[in-house]
């Protein structure tokens, strides 16, 4: 292992150039253990000398950290009798202090590690078909970042859904700048590809955002749209960013029909929900947006 990298916690190491200057930057993968590109990518960044130590001076430190590892290990979202790890950030999530899970000892540990960092990279895959995409605030740093990264498309409004509790809701309360990249779908070399190039992007010393050819596409999540019964099959195949039309019925159960009310896009179509559980999100396309203003 390259002596600057310091394993400061259980799979969270932290990169201190010798002249340290900048920002500082983290980058999390693994925040759910059966997304694997993320934790992969950081064990081949933080293992020998890699290029990137010998080309990066732009920050004063690089923080990698694995999300879950016990999750990873299992491959699955989470632990067995654990929770969603990333969905314990938010201002009603119980501290380690109160509780002794493994899963609120994480989040401290995360926190702890990630209190003095300015920028976050959040790596994550999806269930379904999906282009590269950035779950962001609508805010000029985050899209300026996202194109940076050499994201396209760009949703915001998930923290409504989620009740603001995810790594990146907690990072840009305190003040940071944080995105949650979603690379592509489980399993997929498309989704590996995106991640290596997002951190390629940031971190390559040549490459740069002018306001001239820089747009990212937005979206907004309107709505929430739940399982009106269990078995739910969908009508046609959905992903991230599928358009559906005003009266179209997109699913069906024996206990009811989900049926559009407006022309929308979808995020995050659901294979198994139960009954009540968020199947899909509805969003607005806001159209392209310019990342960056002089």
């Amino acid at each position: 292992m390259n002596p600057s990298i310091q394993e400061c916690a259980p799979g969270i190491w932290r990169h201190t150039p010798a002249q340290a200057k900048g920002p500082s930057l983290a980058v999390v993968g693994s925040m759910h253990g059966d997304e694997r590109v993320g934790a992969d990518l950081i064990a081949d960044l933080v293992q020998g000398h890699h290029p990137i130590w010998e080309t990066d001076a732009r920050h004063k430190s690089i923080l990698f950290a694995i999300g879950n590892p016990r999750a990873l290990q299992e491959n699955l979202r989470a632990r067995p009798g654990g929770e969603d790890l990333n969905r314990m950030f938010g201002p009603n999530s119980v501290s380690g202090a109160e509780s002794t899970s493994y899963e609120t000892q994480r989040v401290d540990a995360l926190k702890s590690a990630l209190s003095e960092t300015d920028i976050l990279i959040d790596l994550h895959q999806t269930t379904c078909p999906s282009p590269p995409v950035a779950v962001i605030p609508p805010h000029r740093e985050h899209k300026t970042l996202a194109a940076l990264l050499g994201i396209k498309i760009g949703v915001f409004g998930a923290e409504d859904t989620y009740d603001s509790s995810m790594i990146t809701d907690w990072f840009n309360e305190r003040g940071g700048v944080g995105v949650t990249i979603e690379t592509g779908k489980i399993g997929t070399p498309e989704a590996r590809e995106c991640a290596r190039a997002v951190l390629h992007n940031y971190l390559s010393e040549t490459w740069s955002l002018t306001a001239n050819d820089h747009t990212i596409r937005l979206y907004q999540i309107r709505e929430a749209m739940r399982a009106p019964g269990d078995r739910l099959a969908w009508t046609r195949h959905l992903g991230n960013t599928s358009p559906v039309h005003a009266g179209e019925t997109i699913a069906t159960t024996l206990e009811g029909s989900l049926v559009v009310l407006k022309d929308s896009a979808t995020f995050l179509p659901q294979n198994a929900p139960k009954k009540g559980e968020t199947c899909v999100l509805l969003a607005d396309d806001l159209g392209p947006q310019r990342c960056w203003e002089p």
